[in-house]
């Protein structure tokens, strides 16, 4: 069984703020520096509050701990004194502050928060060929999912053991506002534990749709945003579109026109939508139609 990784995730601060949260991934046997200086591991140069090596995390695959480098300022873990390096204080006995999965910690002006990935699930037999039928597009990099974290509770907490990228298709205040239930553009890696969970806890439950594309995340996120409020008619001038539920995404699919299909599937070579228990429906989009006109003649 692999062993499990660790990520330390920057929550809020002077360069995270408006842009895109920082994660850095610990597997075992990892030293993790975070400070102000380009040398670290994690280097928040706009963060003048920080020190320029201000603490370091080890993870050794069942323990996370983390020291204070004798920062200016010091460090919070939970809101008290992380351990500084050759000073006193409680900890776990070598002079280190236990770290947990959901530990909070605060360094400068920047929040972070330690995260310990999710032990391996086991998908269940009747499931098992859903899941292989993703692994190819996974090894190739091209797999993705937009996972609905409205769903149920437990879909927030796979995304936060989870290793793979993913982010909210929400921005700024409104994204923090509405985390609970985003909708989350998430990238699946070769063998993802998130995947199997997915697939095993959530299959019939609507908490996933995947597609494959080459594209990288800021395209595609940039091209689904413009899918979460439409013009629909007799609604009113603007309402949200789940087009993320795949109870929604069938029968959209069914009912769009060939141009509403191309539009929702630009750059993407094909969806794959729970049906059932226990199966997924592979959508590819359709060939464009050449118009007469546009078409060539040997004439």
């Amino acid at each position: 069984m692999t062993a499990a990784r660790a990520a330390l995730r920057t929550l809020w601060g002077p360069g995270p703020a408006a842009g895109v949260r920082i994660r850095r991934i610990l597997p075992p046997g990892t030293r993790l520096t975070v400070g102000r200086d380009d040398d670290c591991d994690l280097a928040l140069p706009l963060d003048s509050e920080l020190s320029s090596h201000h603490f370091s995390i080890e993870w050794d695959g069942v323990r996370g701990r983390g020291r204070d480098e004798r920062s200016r300022r010091g460090t919070q873990v939970g809101g008290a004194p992380m351990i500084v390096r050759g000073g006193d204080g409680d900890g776990d006995g070598d002079g280190q502050t236990a770290l947990r999965h959901g530990t909070w910690i605060r360094a400068g002006a920047t929040d972070f928060v330690f995260e310990i990935e999710m032990p391996a699930p086991i998908v269940r037999a009747e499931r098992r060929a859903a899941r292989e039928a993703l692994e190819p597009a996974a090894v190739a990099g091209t797999l993705w999912g937009i996972v609905d974290a409205s769903r149920s509770d437990r879909v927030l907490s796979l995304l936060r053991s989870a290793m793979d990228v993913g982010r909210s298709l929400y921005e700024g205040t409104q994204g923090d506002a509405l985390a609970e239930v985003a909708p989350y553009l998430v990238r699946f890696e070769p063998g993802s534990r998130l995947l199997d969970a997915l697939i095993d806890e959530g299959l019939s439950s609507g908490f996933a749709i995947y597609l494959e594309s080459e594209e990288d995340e800021r395209a595609l996120r940039r091209h689904f945003r413009r899918f979460l409020v439409v013009e629909a008619e007799g609604v009113g001038p603007r309402t949200y579109f789940r087009f993320y539920d795949p109870a929604v995404f069938a029968a959209f699919w069914d009912m769009a026109t060939l141009h509403q299909r191309a539009e929702l599937s630009r750059n993407i070579d094909a969806f794959w939508v729970p049906s059932g228990e226990h199966d997924l429906h592979r959508m590819e989009p359709l060939a464009p139609i050449v118009p007469p006109e546009s078409a060539s003649s040997d004439e």
